[in-house]
């Protein structure tokens, strides 16, 4: 260093008036300091921000002994800092204090400890293999380099795994295995054959035992458990839906994770209100045709009944324009299915009839509604069917919607 360098912004020149200090004291010291902030700096945010937060509630108590000993003297040394750094959390952990979700909280909608650190270690040796074969980031050669890099370090080698033959790639992992990974290990790699990119996707749900993503394009819907800390704290349910993209799911150890990326970029205001419209009837449509996935790659899943689908699909008008040729498949496909269109229909036509009814100053009456259409009107229910069963045919003379109007 030189007299010009400083440490945390302040210089030799920066001290108050009257306060002389030699330069080369002040060079020692700021040495000294720019070690301790690298050895702090080595420590997770989780721990930085569990120690911060403590540390806030102590209020100056000196409730863990070694408190005292990470601020006191600036003779501390990097080791001495981490090690007080390290005896706090570990007694912390012991304490009565509330360190906050995470793997191995027994969330049921976060992997365990144990879980979280095999797919992140697997993924990891991934990803070290495609940085290897197509040379992305410079200086990172094994796995313990690729283990303490940062994520936006490391994500442009995630990025080359999707922008090129993924699949393509993980059969040749599997074949070369220079990790030298066990059968088992090799098993859950080939599972990862089947990921799922979504270029879109949006958060909808927080259930309790995982959070529902939906792909609007498909559709399509996830059940997917997170790796670290639960959804709902990274996504509170009044934010939802959150729009993220380039998303990425695998499947490990019977469940959907995402493979540590949640990027939420900002979206141009068209397409962001594109999504934000569509996304409600996107999941409707996805959970009603296909149920919501649980596994990759999805199975049968828990799709609704065609009565189910029917209802969704005639729920209001823009679904029924939607899904315009659903409803008419469905209709037809059983006198049960056609009971329950002509029921949608007779509902939707009968809030803008009773408007009109009410404007025209009409008296209590019951209305029969057919393929959207009144056929007959009555005073009472027992005339109207009466009505009914004389001009209808025989076979769908239960088929109108009865609507009962009463001003």
């Amino acid at each position: 260093m030189n007299d010009d360098t400083d440490w945390n912004g302040i210089g030799p020149e920066d001290l108050p008036e009257g306060l002389e200090i030699d330069p080369a004291e002040f060079e020692a010291v700021s040495e000294e300091m720019a070690v301790i902030d690298d050895a702090i700096d080595a420590l997770s945010a989780e721990q930085m921000e569990t120690i911060e937060e403590v540390l806030e509630g102590l209020d100056g108590k000196a409730v863990v002994p070694e408190r005292d000993a990470l601020f006191a003297d600036l003779d501390t040394t990097p080791e001495e800092t981490q090690e007080a750094l390290d005896i706090l959390l570990t007694e912390l952990e012991g304490s009565d204090i509330d360190l906050g979700g995470g793997p191995g909280d027994d969330h049921p909608a976060v992997l365990d400890t144990e879980q979280a650190e095999r797919f992140l270690e697997l993924y990891g040796r991934l990803l070290v293999y495609v940085n290897d074969r197509f040379d992305v980031v410079v200086g990172i050669d094994t796995y313990e380099e690729f283990s303490e890099a940062f994520l936006d370090e490391i994500y442009p080698i995630r990025e080359r795994l999707y922008e090129g033959d993924a699949e393509a790639i993980i059969a040749d992992f599997l074949a070369e295995n220079p990790a030298g990974l066990s059968e088992s290990e090799l098993e859950v790699l080939r599972g990862w054959r089947d990921y799922e990119f979504c270029e879109f996707a949006a958060v909808v749900e927080h259930r309790e035992e995982d959070t529902v993503f939906v792909e609007p394009e498909a559709p399509q819907a996830f059940a997917v458990t997170a790796i670290h800390d639960p959804f709902e704290q990274q996504f509170p349910e009044p934010a939802l839906p959150v729009i993220l993209n380039d998303l990425v799911m695998l499947p490990f150890e019977g469940e959907v994770v995402p493979d540590g990326w949640l990027l939420s970029e900002p979206l141009g205001p068209m397409m962001l209100d594109f999504l934000d419209m569509d996304i409600e009837t996107a999941y409707g449509e996805a959970k009603h045709s296909h149920g919501i996935a649980e596994s990759l790659p999805p199975g049968e899943g828990s799709a609704t009944s065609d009565a189910e689908r029917l209802r969704f699909y005639t729920k209001n008008e823009e679904n029924r324009e939607r899904f315009a040729d659903e409803i008419e498949q469905l209709r037809n496909r059983s006198d049960e299915l056609a009971g329950i269109y002509h029921e949608q229909m007779g509902k939707a036509q009968a809030r803008r009839l009773g408007r009109e009814f009410r404007d025209l100053d009409l008296r209590e009456a019951h209305v029969a509604i057919y393929d959207g259409q009144v056929v007959a009107t009555a005073p009472t229910e027992d005339a109207l069917k009466e009505t009914l069963s004389s001009i209808m045919p025989e076979d769908v003379v239960d088929h109108p919607y009865i609507y009962h109007y009463d001003p």
